[in-house]
């Protein structure tokens, strides 16, 4: 097995899954969340919504349609409120490894992979809090939780995606 290319093969995937989650998959959730909620808005209008909550399921609707659309923007100014800062790219926790690691390449190699993955991890974390906190506007037994897990996985994340800021924040003096 090459493990050089394996490596390789394994940092593109990371990537990859940002960029898919980032751009083609976030907008299609946005747009159907949004869909959804004026699908509300229909049967309210029709009367067929009688004796559901009808306000605030729509526009928890399009809040978070219009979040998961601008997830990119959303998880920037979530790690803006927790760490002062914009995203740091996640290559920046390198300069915060131990010798030991920095002198031999494929040490550096699986822990840039690494890297990446706790980022890829941190933007399926923020796209999963916010279809938590649309969980909300279905008002169903099992959703009582869902705006507490959706904060947490929101915050938690972003500072995954922010891991360099995050690794900055915890080791420079």
């Amino acid at each position: 097995m090459q493990w050089q290319a394996f490596l390789e093969n394994t940092q593109e995937l990371a990537q990859a899954i940002i960029t898919l989650l980032v751009s083609a998959a976030s907008i299609l959730v946005g747009l159907w969340i949004i869909a959804t909620g004026l699908f509300k808005m229909v049967q309210y209008a029709q009367g067929q919504r009688q004796g559901q909550p009808t306000l605030a399921p729509i526009a928890i609707n399009f809040v978070v349609g219009v979040l998961m659309l601008r997830l990119a923007m959303t998880a920037g100014d979530v790690v803006q409120m927790l760490f002062g800062t914009g995203i740091q790219a996640p290559m920046s926790a390198m300069q915060y490894m131990p010798e030991e690691i920095s002198g031999s390449e494929t040490m550096q190699q699986a822990l840039q992979i690494g890297i990446w993955w706790v980022a890829a991890i941190g933007w399926v974390a923020v796209f999963r809090g916010l279809l938590l906190w649309n969980d909300l506007s279905k008002g169903q037994s099992g959703s009582e939780n869902a705006g507490w897990r959706g904060l947490v996985h929101v915050l938690g994340g972003a500072a995954a995606i922010n891991i360099g800021g995050l690794v900055q924040s915890l080791f420079s003096g």
